[in-house]
């Protein structure tokens, strides 16, 4: 007989970070093997006397199915993922204080558990995974895993083969789908609240008037050799020269050149109003007609190649225009604080048996 989660909340230990969020892998240098000495962070403890991690997390003897949530059977495999995510990420950030194996375990249930619960809460809110949510998913965590070796081998240790992190994709799929379900009602229920936010914040919802500008930066502070700062000169001269040739080819001379921090902006500056640029610079900024290209100006740290662009009036955006901007931004706490209390009920109100005999021991 396993294990059966009454109605009420049993005080329980923090689950093991989850699994969908594992850390950086280290960066160089050969995988170590998870719960070795070579693997622990500072002041971990390795003596003999410590439980090893591959004894915390050993997967337990379990039958094939090792949950139940209602009428929902969760197998064993999946305990097996979880623990064996976790003493990766524990491995390289160390076993906190306490933390022992009926923790460990008793974690790893609340994370099958959860899960199936937010897949019967979107059951209940009639609610699917949006197939473009997944592909996008998918592709931005194939994307981290080109651009990190480390974090790719990260997740292929943790078993996190093609098939799995298509499982995962279909997860957070899964979860969005519930928490924009919960978001439409919940727009509903606190407009006029987000109305009376927007009215006292209504000076973050004005654009100001200004002009678009854009600049390309090359450095060569005034105390550098001149010889250096001649150089510099020819080279924000040469990129003048380009940017006036085609002025439409400006965002790539920037990305390539610039050595400023707007560069991966395409060297994007902003809408910029009075008073915020050198007044002679702003004089030249005012009299030029959208699409020119500004002489060089010079100043203390170096050359700009500036670019102007349209030019616009004071605007205040109107309500309907921000009103998501402001649920996302004010109510997200509201919304997860809704998606909890769904959850909950649902935890309440179904049956949940643990088959785990190691934690029915306990």
């Amino acid at each position: 007989m396993g294990m059966i989660w009454g109605c009420s909340e049993q005080a329980k230990a923090p689950p093991p970070p989850p699994a969908s969020t594992p850390p950086e892998a280290p960066a160089s240098g050969p995988a170590s093997k998870p719960g070795s000495a070579s693997s622990m962070p500072a002041g971990h403890d390795t003596s003999s006397t410590a439980v090893s991690l591959e004894d915390l997390f050993k997967m337990p003897e379990t039958p094939d199915v090792v949950v139940e949530v209602g009428e929902r059977k969760v197998p064993r495999a999946a305990l097996e993922q979880i623990l064996r995510q976790t003493q990766i990420q524990l491995s390289a950030t160390g076993l906190p204080a306490g933390f022992d194996r009926p923790r460990i375990l008793q974690g790893a249930v609340d994370q099958l558990v959860d899960e199936e619960l937010r897949n019967i809460l979107a059951d209940e809110l009639g609610v699917k995974a949006d197939p473009g949510f997944e592909k996008q998913w998918l592709a931005d965590l194939e994307a981290r895993m080109e651009a990190q070796p480390s974090f790719k081998v990260f997740l292929l240790r943790a078993g996190k083969d093609r098939a799995q992190r298509e499982r995962d994709a279909h997860r957070a799929a899964v979860m969005e789908a519930v928490v924009q379900k919960i978001k439409a009602g919940a727009k509903a229920e606190t407009e006029a609240e987000a109305k009376d936010y927007y009215a006292r914040h209504v000076a973050d919802y004005t654009d100001r008037a200004g002009v678009e500008v854009w600049r390309i930066f090359v450095k060569a502070p005034r105390g550098m050799v001149q010889r250096d700062r001649d150089i510099a000169r020819a080279r924000a001269e040469d990129l003048l020269a380009k940017a006036k040739k085609d002025p439409k080819n400006f965002t790539n001379l920037a990305i390539s050149y610039s050595e400023g921090g707007k560069a991966t902006d395409g060297g994007f500056v902003g809408w910029v109003s009075p008073g915020t640029l050198a007044p002679d610079l702003e004089k030249q900024i005012e009299a030029a007609k959208p699409n020119t290209i500004l002489p060089l100006w010079e100043d203390a740290v170096g050359f700009f190649v500036y670019k102007v662009g349209k030019r616009r009036d004071e605007r205040v955006r109107p309500f309907d225009e921000v009103a998501d901007e402001i649920l996302e931004k004010v109510y997200r706490r509201t919304i997860t604080k809704k998606v909890d209390a769904e959850l909950a009920r649902l935890k309440a109100a179904q049956a949940v048996k643990v088959h785990i005999p190691e934690l029915e021991q306990k």
